[in-house]
């Protein structure tokens, strides 16, 4: 049964009365039961290396979120580029892409005023002022202002 999931796989799209045929030998079929035992078999060695390097990481199906802390812009920049950096080779040893436009960065602090960390995924600026995490949305005060909004449209959503 798991070779049916990885090898002799033909794609079949139908529409407006026509049909095309395509052999694949990548991803894994969308709602399939086996699908998330697979994708955790091969996202675990990018969590354990993340881990190696300690850096603090979770994942929840396709997301994965690291956490960063420093005294610094430049420590923060530093360690979350070089984690990055080994995302994207992770990801080359294995065949996947990562979309920066997807890879989001955020700074949590109490200061003020402090200096801006560089954080990029290939040439993307990452650095955001909200986070969208399990259909929470996190922004870079803690304020919860979105989560506030989101719930006060809620009502009339749920009467129509």
């Amino acid at each position: 049964m798991v070779m049916g999931y990885l090898r002799d796989r033909e794609v079949v799209v139908r529409y407006a009365g026509g049909e095309s045929r395509r052999m694949t030998s990548k991803g894994c079929i969308q709602g399939s039961i086996a699908g998330p035992t697979f994708w955790n078999l091969v996202l675990d060695s990018l969590l354990r290396e993340l881990g190696d390097l300690g850096v603090y990481v979770q994942a929840f199906a396709d997301d994965v979120v690291l956490m960063f802390s420093g005294q610094s812009a430049s420590a923060l920049e530093a360690e979350t580029n070089r984690a990055l950096a080994h995302v994207r080779d992770w990801g080359d040893r294995n065949k996947l892409r990562f979309a920066p436009s997807k890879t989001n960065a955020m700074v949590l602090t109490r200061k003020l005023k402090f200096d801006v960390p560089v954080i990029r995924m290939g040439n993307t600026n990452a650095l955001v002022d909200e986070i969208r995490l399990l259909g929470l949305t996190i922004d870079k005060g803690l304020t919860f202002i979105p989560v506030a909004k989101a719930c006060k449209g809620l009502p009339a959503f749920i009467k129509a």
